[in-house]
Formats: structure tokens, C-alpha cells, sequence
């Protein structure tokens, strides 16, 4: 585990969570295919079960594995903490039950995997949790559908087999207020001057480099190509003389 804070959207993927293995220094993530943990002493175990200390009890709760994936994607999504399951039903289920309990209900939007879809409608139902489906269309039909019971609107994003987007935005602009983007620049040097660039223009220089490297390659390629050309003609009008001269010695 690593407790530094990547910005980098690639970074955050490639090492959050977890940056190398401090006894063979391997980047790569291990599987832990182990079902149970050794507790140092009964303190430690009582501890842990407690949960006035953090550490692994037993992988249907935690597995270290997992806690890498987990982290990385409440980085990348900006959240506290991420929980990761088996299936996407699953996921559905342990963010409704957490939320709603009997007699509570939710919003969703009608655009649904059909899964999901009929999870809702059919279990959550027989739990005492109602679903009211709406078109999410007009975000104003998950208000008309919101009483003082509704614990909770759930979205897919692209919805399968629909892949109607659901219409997600941002408040940022509901402000009316323009939001400078952040731009990483990077350090580099143009005929021996340090200039700062964007990831963009360094990408865009680079291209136009090894361009320019590989037409340099090519025409290098076609001078030696004409040299052995002109050596191979050399040689032959020289043999086409000395053999002329031949000629002429044996007349």
C-alpha cells in the first residue's frame, strides 16, 4: 500500500494503492490466494475484530488484492472509499440495502440493464423496498417521484442494451461560471533552450522529430543505395575497359 497522492489520471491506474513490493521491489500487484490471515496474538486478533485496528481478517471481507483495486478506483473517481464485488448485481444490491430499508424507496431510471432491472422490481419488492421507475430524460421525473420514503436515485451511465447516455451534468456549469482547466506543463529543451510545454506540444515535438529522423533515414538510405549503385556501374565500366583493352592486345 502507498499512502502518496497521484494527480494523473494514468498514474493513479498504473500505482495507487500500491507501488512496489518492499522486499523484491516488483511493481506488479500480487495475488493473495489465501482464504485466512495469522493474527500475532490474541490482542491483535481481538483488535482486528473490534475494528479499533485495520488489518486482514478473512477474505470474504478483505483481501489485499482487492484493497489495491479498490483504492485505485476511489482515486480515480474522486471518492472516500470503494467497495469491490463479485458481479455488478451484487454492486446494484449492496448500494440499494444500504441505503433503504423496509418501507423505503428509490428512483431509477427506466433505462436499465435488464438484470438490474428486474432486480429491483421483483426482489427489492418482496423486501419491502419499492423502485419507481422514471424516463431519465428530464431529471424533473425523479423530483415528481421523490417523497419524504425515498432514500436514494440510481443511473447507469450507458445502460446495456439501450446505451442511452444518462443525461449527467455538470454543476459546475449549472453556475454559469467558466472553469479554467488545469494544465500540466512539463520541462523540456528546444535547441538547448528550457521551455515549458504542454503534454500536447512535447507529444506533437516528438512526432515531428522522429518524423523528421525517419524521412533523414530514408534519404541516408537512398544515398547509399545510389553509391552502391554508382560503385557497382564503376566497376562495371572498368571491367568493360580492360577488357576492350584485351581486345585490342590480342588483334
Amino acid at each position: 500500500m502507498t499512502t502518496k497522492k497521484y494527480t494523473n489520471p494514468a498514474t493513479i491506474a498504473l500505482h495507487a494503492g500500491w507501488r512496489k513490493d518492499e522486499t523484491t521491489n516488483s511493481v506488479t500487484v500480487p495475488i493473495h490466494m489465501t482464504s485466512s490471515y495469522q493474527f500475532d496474538d490474541t490482542d491483535h486478533a481481538a483488535n482486528l475484530f473490534a475494528l479499533s485496528e485495520l488489518g486482514n481478517i478473512y477474505s470474504r471481507i478483505m483481501n489485499p488484492t482487492n484493497a489495491v483495486f479498490e483504492e485505485r478506483v476511489a482515486e480515480l473517481e474522486g471518492g472516500v472509499a470503494a467497495l469491490g464485488l463479485a458481479s455488478g448485481q451484487a454492486a446494484s444490491a449492496y448500494a440499494i440495502q444500504n441505503l433503504c430499508s423496509h418501507g423505503d424507496n428509490f428512483v431509477a431510471s427506466s433505462h436499465l440493464y435488464g438484470g438490474t432491472y428486474n432486480q429491483f422490481k421483483n426482489p427489492f419488492s418482496d423486501m419491502g423496498i419499492e423502485v419507481r421507475f422514471v424516463d431519465p430524460s428530464d431529471p424533473q421525473n425523479f423530483l415528481d417521484a421523490t417523497d419524504d420514503k425515498t432514500r436514494a436515485y440510481y443511473g447507469e451511465v450507458l445502460p446495456n442494451p439501450s446505451f442511452q447516455v444518462f443525461p449527467l451534468q455538470d454543476d459546475q456549469e449549472d453556475d454559469g461560471e467558466e472553469v479554467e482547466e488545469e494544465v500540466q506543463l512539463y520541462k523540456v529543451k528546444i535547441d538547448g533552450e528550457e521551455a515549458e510545454v504542454t503534454l500536447e506540444e512535447a507529444l506533437s515535438g516528438y512526432q515531428r522529430e522522429r518524423t523528421f529522423h525517419k524521412r533523414m533515414n530514408e534519404v541516408s538510405q537512398k544515398s547509399k543505395a545510389i553509391e552502391a549503385e554508382s560503385a557497382e556501374t564503376k566497376r562495371l565500366r572498368d571491367q568493360y575497359a580492360e577488357g576492350l583493352q584485351q581486345l585490342e592486345q590480342a588483334l
